[in-house]
């Protein structure tokens, strides 16, 4: 016989790959911050003096590997209490709360934190490509603040359009399509 706990043992197993996986993201972003902040500015690194002609981009590319970071923690939170709440119901053995709450955390809109935390780290290595470009072209002032907002409002831009596909078809099998879809009606 069946119980309830074998029963969703497989969708329990899912969010527990998943919030190892925010697990392990969320710790890439900060070691790469560490990285990145004693490799552009510890007392014994001298990476050709990198950051200090490029000093915007690295600030925001640190920013972005700390809310990349954050992003990821955050969203592993959210896994952990749905996580929590369905093996809760499940011990209570109420199939109708516990089947609710794996439809609701199966919608696509409770992944927007993984959302930013993708597009914050890319904002983070496109800010950090832009410190080794800046080596070679030497930027001026003007064309390093265009540069870096440009960068930034792209990868933001597009994070958030998804974010709004996810948040208006969340249990759609393609969101940003409908999304699409919808815009252009």
């Amino acid at each position: 016989m069946t119980t309830a706990k074998d029963k969703y043992s497989p969708y329990l197993i899912y969010l527990d790959k998943e919030m190892t996986i925010m697990g392990i993201l969320s710790t890439f972003c900060i070691v790469a911050l560490g990285f990145t902040i004693n490799w552009l500015l510890g007392k014994d690194s001298d990476p050709l003096k990198l950051y200090e002609p490029a000093m915007l981009f690295a600030i925001i590319g640190f920013v972005s590997f700390f809310m990349a970071g954050f992003s990821f923690y955050r969203q592993r939170a959210l896994l952990a209490w749905y996580y929590g709440q369905i093996s809760l119901y499940v011990s209570l053995e109420d199939d109708k709360e516990v089947i609710s709450l794996m439809k609701e955390s199966d919608g696509w809109n409770n992944w927007v934190w993984y959302q930013r935390g993708f597009f914050f780290q890319v904002s983070a290595f496109l800010q950090f490509l832009s410190v080794l470009l800046n080596h070679t072209f030497v930027f001026t002032a003007k064309q390093q603040i265009f540069i870096a907002i440009f960068v930034l409002a792209i990868v933001l831009v597009i994070g958030q359009l998804k974010i709004n596909a996810y948040r208006k078809f969340p249990y759609s099998e393609f969101p940003e399509k409908n999304f699409r879809k919808s815009i252009l009606k």
